[in-house]
């Protein structure tokens, strides 16, 4: 017995660079501000924090935190990070939000 028609189509994939995905990271302590950091390499990430002056260093590309990998990133990469104090901003778009 002969299965016509049942072979999955293929279609071709067209190559290009895919969209940044939306992420809010909330919490920019430690574990917050390292993911904020790395995701914001190849995505649009928004950091939520309570605490203004972390926020303002942030934004500033500057560490409050010790760690000379996220203080040279910072520092020297071309990053798509916001921090914000506003919850609503820091939601709006978003795709995926980590806790941390």
């Amino acid at each position: 017995m002969k299965l016509r028609g049942l072979a999955p189509k293929i279609t071709p994939m067209i190559h290009s660079a895919p969209l940044p995905t939306h992420v809010t990271v909330v919490g920019t302590g430690y574990v917050g501000l390292s993911l904020a950091v790395l995701l914001a390499r190849h995505h649009a990430v928004k950091a939520l924090d309570i605490d203004a002056q972390r926020v303002e260093r942030i934004n500033q590309k500057k560490s409050p935190i010790h760690d000379p990998l996220i203080e040279k990133t910072l520092d020297q990469e071309t990053l798509n990070l916001l921090a914000t104090t506003d919850a609503s901003t820091a939601y709006a778009d978003a795709q995926f939000v980590i806790v941390a």
